[in-house]
């Protein structure tokens, strides 16, 4: 973390604001939610390592205009916790619980007996937790979004197959929603499900620890004239179906061209498994996975890697990358690159790390950063799931361990692959049994299994459709994963036509089967 006077970073429920050895503060961590009203910020408490000497706040619109602001001196010390209640002019914000838009960014700052300021935000949204619900969501086409991004060919050039990732993430960020029910998504490094509130306005995929959420199984669900997904889409109450982690969000936009690296979860993108290092920078590329931690030099963390070649080695790296490159930190993080670096110089040649950035996309657990927070030309307004061109420093992008990565197929060193799905066994005739004990395979990572049975006039008799909980899945067994009740009414459903179909992470949809059930 770069040295500087106030370090600025937003509070989420039981993450230090600062993670330091020496200075930290923390939120209580029993919070279920990340939109605040007054009600419930009456249940924050904020508690430090050091004395506290003083709290400073400010309520602001999003247009940076300021509604409230105040300081709170704590007399007796020392001082190592405080509750919001204690030092908010909590009853004098009930008003703005009513406003239109309805969100505010509370901005609260804790300075310790050091001197140093830890800065924190919460969103300040009162109607939506106490019921609001939005009559009207901006519009997506998001079918019509996806048929735009291209299926990726051997012979498209590198800008073309560039451009398919990026559009890809930055879609699975903006495609707006309205939940028909309020459902939880569980977040691993908060230790807590987070609440998606029915009649809030979303925007992107929703963060969720560990998901293989598809924009094509939202597709299916989606009524774009309204912005609601249908309450029959089912697998929206389990967020694992539904969501993504960053690692999730980024593999899968990559998944739409690459099939020369191993993309998953976020230790793994290193050099071993097809994440190619940009520039000069160089660590033991035979390792598996990136090692945890900040400070030991015995492991190849990402803060030793960037300590090890040095800032200007680093800051090349990052000046190289291109669209759809990305850039991986050891303490469990992932971005897309998603414009090209813009590289200042200091006269001797050397990159100025402070006025150099970065562009990016990236999935990250909504939070009262007000880049989460958006209101459109139109004056809609909505929760972000995600980030589309966020620009950071290349001294933030060091000080943060991040390393930049390309791959095979933008270097031109591997042709793409075309996509392809197949059955463990071709027979001339399948009963429902040779079918329940079927293996699908296919050549990028398996999103969704489809069963359409129909008679003999057409009409469909029966479907179901098999969802992979995970991005990782190169061959579904049936006999394994298929349920009982499906298996059983496979058989109930002899001399009818079957058509088996796979949805591939890459956007292609292929027949695998298309048998009469003997």
């Amino acid at each position: 973390m770069s040295e500087q006077k106030n370090v600025s970073m937003s509070v989420l429920d039981g993450t230090p604001l600062q993670i330091s050895p020496k200075e930290k503060v923390l939120v209580n961590s029993n919070l279920r939610t990340t939109i605040f009203c007054v009600e419930e910020l009456r249940k924050v408490f904020l508690k430090s390592n050091l004395s506290i000497a003083k709290a400073e706040y400010s309520l602001k619109s999003l247009d940076g205009e300021e509604a409230i602001a105040g300081e709170y001196v704590f007399e007796k010390q020392p001082t190592y916790s405080y509750s919001l209640e204690e030092v908010l002019p909590l009853d004098d914000m009930v008003q703005y619980e009513r406003s239109e838009p309805p969100f505010y960014l509370l901005e609260v700052n804790t300075t310790l007996e050091t001197g140093k300021v830890l800065r924190g935000a919460f969103s300040f949204a009162g109607s939506l937790v106490k019921g609001y619900e939005a009559t009207v969501c901006p519009r997506t086409d998001l079918k019509e979004r996806l048929a735009a991004i291209p299926m990726a060919r051997p012979d498209m050039t590198e800008d073309e197959l560039r451009k398919i990732c990026v559009d890809f993430i930055n879609l699975q960020s903006e495609f707006t929603y309205m939940l028909p029910f309020d459902t939880d998504c569980y977040v691993s490094s908060q230790k807590k499900d987070r609440i998606l509130r029915k009649g809030i306005v979303h925007a992107g995929i929703p963060y969720i620890t560990v998901g293989s959420g598809s924009l094509y199984r939202v597709a299916e669900f989606y009524d774009e004239k309204t912005g609601m997904i249908s309450e029959d889409a089912d697998y929206l109450k389990d967020t694992h179906y539904f969501g993504n982690a960053c690692s999730g969000s980024a593999a899968i936009s990559w998944a739409r061209v690459v099939n020369s690296a191993r993309l998953g979860y976020t230790m793994d993108m290193c050099a071993s498994n097809g994440c190619i290092p940009l520039g000069d920078i160089k660590y033991d590329f035979s390792i598996s996975c990136f090692e945890r931690g900040k400070n030991n030099p015995d492991l190849w963390t990402s803060r030793r890697i960037c300590d090890d070649n040095g800032e200007q080695v680093m800051y090349e790296a990052y000046a190289m990358a291109k669209p759809a490159d990305g850039a991986v930190t050891g303490e469990g993080h992932v971005r897309m690159f998603t414009k090209p670096s813009i590289v200042v110089r200091n006269e001797d040649g050397t990159i100025n790390g402070e006025e150099s950035y970065v562009v990016m996309g990236e999935q990250v657990c909504y939070t009262s950063n007000p880049n989460h927070i958006r209101i459109t030309s139109d004056g809609s307004h909505y929760i972000a799931q995600g980030c589309v061109d966020i620009k950071y420093s290349f001294k933030n992008m060091f000080d943060t361990n991040y390393i930049p990565f390309t791959f095979a197929e933008f270097l031109g060193t591997k042709k793409v692959d075309l996509a392809e799905a197949s059955i463990s066994e071709n027979k001339d005739e399948y009963t429902a049994s040779d079918i329940a004990s079927l293996t699908v395979y296919a050549n990028y990572n398996i999103s969704d299994v489809f069963f359409n049975v129909t008679d003999e006039a057409g009409n469909v008799v029966y479907k179901y459709a098999y969802r992979a909980p995970e991005f990782f899945y190169r061959s579904i067994p049936l006999a394994k994963l298929l349920p009982d009740n499906v298996k059983e009414k496979l058989a109930e459903l002899r001399g009818n036509k079957i058509s088996i179909d796979v949805q591939l992470y890459n956007g292609a949809k292929l027949n695998v089967l298309e048998t009469i059930i003997k």
